[in-house]
């Protein structure tokens, strides 16, 4: 195990430090929920978070042409840190995203089973922290891969944006959406 209990909150702490000074040194002002976002520890077991951040790893690496054995280990390591700690929202919502890719991707897995895996993994995420701006991203990534729905994507990724304006996954998927919906301009802007 890479994380005891005492180094995790050595993680988050330190995490949470070099992010406010980050910020003092841009002379930005974090409001309440940036600040909030910032000293938030995610998880309490180490066991959780070290799962959660090999899923994340291996989720990095993936492509549009990485085999489904792929996507699934990577689920995978986020299930196993949900089953460890039920309450660890970012596994919750990590695993809706990568059931979402797998659902729509017709090459991986477009069965009902993928989309009752996704729809309780959501169901997970929004018992956990039903405003938190990960579950607000998986909400729209659940209503885009899973549902079609590009209009209900589109507001709860751009309420996620609000919390995490520097999420580059986040800012890719409003542009792919915008793109579907046909705004040529708006997508460009956030593809670039």
């Amino acid at each position: 195990m890479l994380f005891r209990s005492g180094d995790l909150a050595d993680v988050f702490a330190l995490q949470s430090r070099l992010a406010q000074e980050i910020a003092t040194a841009l002379k930005a002002t974090l409001t309440t929920s940036e600040r909030a976002l910032i000293e938030r520890r995610p998880t309490r077991s180490p066991e959780a978070y070290e799962l959660y951040l090999r899923g994340r790893v291996l989720q990095g690496s993936l492509t549009i042409r990485s085999p489904r054995a792929r996507f699934e280990q990577a689920v995978e390591m986020y299930e196993r840190a949900a089953a460890v700690d039920p309450g660890f929202t970012l596994a919750h919502a990590a695993a809706v995203q990568l059931h979402g890719l797998m659902y729509m991707g017709a090459n991986y897995d477009p069965s009902p089973e993928r989309r009752a895996k996704a729809a309780a993994a959501l169901r997970q995420a929004e018992a956990s922290a039903p405003d938190a701006p990960e579950t607000r991203f998986a909400r729209g990534h659940f209503a885009y891969t899973i549902e079609g729905d590009r209009e209900k994507a589109l507001r709860e990724y751009q309420a996620a944006f609000a919390s995490l304006p520097n999420e580059a996954p986040l800012i890719a998927a409003i542009g792919y959406v915008q793109r579907r919906l046909g705004l040529w301009r708006e997508a460009r802007e956030s593809m670039e």
